[in-house]
């Protein structure tokens, strides 16, 4: 089987696509997909390389889209899975393609909330992502049989040159998204550390983000010892870090949920916008927010404080240093990654 799914770049959404197709292969070995994006292409097909069925196309501008999409629908036998939430998040060229697709002969075009596909399910929010994607697989896989696991991740795990920690000698820490910060103020993350490293001074801490948050990243390792600092990483080798980690210390971001395919004990700061993509997926998990003061008829609507500059999240900010500190100890309670009463979702609504 043959299928097509069009990503619009961030990586979260590309991590589920491709554990998506991981559970597809289960039911279907000799299966095969291509994924359609206008950005980060390099990043997906670096994610997807223990999967060698899977292909990742960069879709042109200009002109040169129409003998993009026309050498696609030459060859039918496709299955479409448009994997976004609502169908106007797709373009008009999407959409026309999309449509030819469904008035081929031998495709068949799957997805959520547009009346173009032959099926088209309501998305619920109710559900994680996930979820909500495995919902599709019985109108494309008649053997594909609803199941409870933790999605999976197959990928390449790379130690970085150079690295002087041993395996479950460290912490790993990412603490930096690309929109309204859903972190902690610096001098907070610095208190938190500081406190982890006198109490645990076995483990390091290490920093990791992109080149462009380098800057963030000394300044919450300022004056702490014992805290290096990545921001090289590719992606093989930033999952060889969180995979070979005591701990994960992370924000909800497109990396937590890398953390969360390879199912490591993960402490996460979580804010309320979104609830489908709440980690919860991974066994080894702790989330913590504070829903106090968000919208209570919305609750994916949360007050903002500024600070030093800054506006962060409410759900995040609200957040007790204690609750944090008390979290981070039972996971290092044990070295396994199971540990009893740790995982799953705590609201700290009513502390604020």
């Amino acid at each position: 089987m043959r299928f097509i799914t069009v990503l619009f770049g961030p990586l979260g959404d590309a991590l589920m696509a491709l554990a998506l197709f991981d559970d597809i292969q289960r039911a279907a070995p000799d299966a095969t997909l291509l994924i359609l994006t206008r950005r980060n292409a390099g990043m997906m097909s670096t994610l997807a390389t223990e999967y060698p069925q899977v292909s990742v196309a960069e879709i042109p501008r200009g002109l040169g889209v129409l003998p993009f999409f026309a050498r696609i629908i030459l060859r039918p036998g496709w299955t479409l899975l448009t994997l976004g939430l609502v169908s106007i998040g797709y373009s008009l060229p999407l959409r026309l393609f999309f449509l030819c697709m469904r008035l081929i002969p031998g495709n068949r075009t799957v997805g959520f909330h547009d009346p173009v596909l032959q099926v088209a399910l309501d998305f619920d929010i109710k559900l994680l992502m996930i979820n909500n994607l495995r919902r599709l697989l019985p109108y494309v896989l008649p053997q594909w049989r609803a199941c409870d696991e933790a999605p999976r991740l197959r990928i390449r795990k790379d130690k970085p040159a150079a690295f002087p920690y041993a395996k479950g000698a460290y912490i790993v820490a990412h603490l930096f998204g690309v929109s309204i910060p859903h972190t902690l103020p610096p001098h907070r993350w610095r208190s938190i550390f500081a406190h982890l490293r006198a109490h645990y001074p076995g483990y390091e801490i290490v920093l990791t983000g992109t080149p462009s948050q380098r800057s963030a990243a000394q300044e919450v390792a300022e004056g702490l010892d014992g805290a290096s600092i990545r921001t090289d990483l590719s992606m093989h080798e930033l999952a060889y870090l969180i995979d070979s980690a005591a701990l994960y210390i992370g924000i909800d971001t497109g990396v937590t949920h890398l953390a969360g395919l390879l199912q490591q004990k993960s402490l996460v700061i979580r804010h309320c916008a979104d609830p489908t993509w709440v980690p919860t997926y991974n066994p080894h998990a702790r989330i913590l927010l504070n829903s106090s003061r968000c919208t209570p008829q919305d609750p994916m609507l949360c007050a903002l404080i500024s600070e030093g500059g800054r506006e962060y999240r409410r759900s995040t900010y609200d957040i007790s240093d204690r609750l944090i500190l008390e979290s981070a100890a039972l996971a290092l309670s044990s070295d396994a990654r199971q540990v009893p009463g740790f995982a799953g979702l705590i609201d700290e609504k009513g502390s604020a």
